[in-house]
């Protein structure tokens, strides 16, 4: 289950809303003014949180199952190795590897059935937790040793050095999707300059749309890598 103090977050959260809808209700002079625009968004954004939040708390108070371990998972899967790593780098871009287990999640929702464990696939080889525990060991030795130079070992320093090229690899993913999001605005500007310009060439369009359509193809890519990372 979740932790407690991240139920009342969201708690919080649906509580300071209540003020913005009030707000939608009442004008400057204190007087009821029901804007109607504002207070239909308000409402809708307050029921929106409030859903959300109900979910959140009655969902991270069911108790579930401990989650396997990765010997567990290869004895109940008959797999040693995850497809994700075989594939060539086509499949790996388009997620293809994982369409088998869609599938079998398909078929067994229309038998009334649902996956089991001997469907899932095991871990990467890099993202099994012995080989985590060994990563962060290895960095935390080398802390243990600076106590002989007088220095005092972090635990954070050695997380830095444990992970820091996957955290900056997952960073660059989002700068570049993030620099595609805000170069849509001024190419859809273009394209809106050129729809209404009968003077420009029209291979200037053409242009225009294929850099809307593979900055839009280029988004979706890397937001689905950047959460599979």
């Amino acid at each position: 289950a979740e932790s407690p103090l991240m139920r009342v977050w969201f708690i919080v959260f649906f509580v300071s809303w209540i003020p913005l809808v009030y707000d939608s209700f009442v004008n400057a002079d204190g007087e009821m003014d029901v804007r109607v625009i504002p207070a239909a968004v308000s409402i809708a954004e307050a029921f929106t949180c409030l859903m959300f939040t109900a979910l959140y708390v009655c969902t991270t108070s069911i108790r579930i199952s401990e989650p396997l371990l990765e010997v567990e998972i290869a004895q109940a899967t008959g797999r040693r190795i995850s497809p994700e790593s075989t594939v060539d780098p086509i499949r790996w871009l388009l997620f293809a590897w994982f369409t088998p287990l869609v599938d079998r999640a398909v078929e067994m929702d229309q038998q009334g059935g649902k996956l089991e464990r001997s469907d899932v696939y095991p871990l990467l080889e890099d993202s099994k937790p012995t080989v985590q525990l060994e990563r962060i060991r290895v960095e935390w030795a080398k802390e243990q040793k600076k106590k002989e130079m007088g220095e005092e070992p972090s635990l954070m320093r050695a997380l830095y050095k444990a992970y820091r090229w996957e955290v900056f690899g997952t960073f660059g993913i989002k700068f570049v999707y993030d620099c595609c999001v805000f170069s849509g605005p001024p190419v859809l500007n273009l394209m809106l300059s050129f729809l209404a310009s009968k003077d420009q060439p029209q291979s200037r369009g053409y242009v225009l749309a294929a850099i809307l359509l593979g900055t839009n193809l280029l988004q979706g890519f890397l937001l689905a890598h950047n959460f599979q990372r």
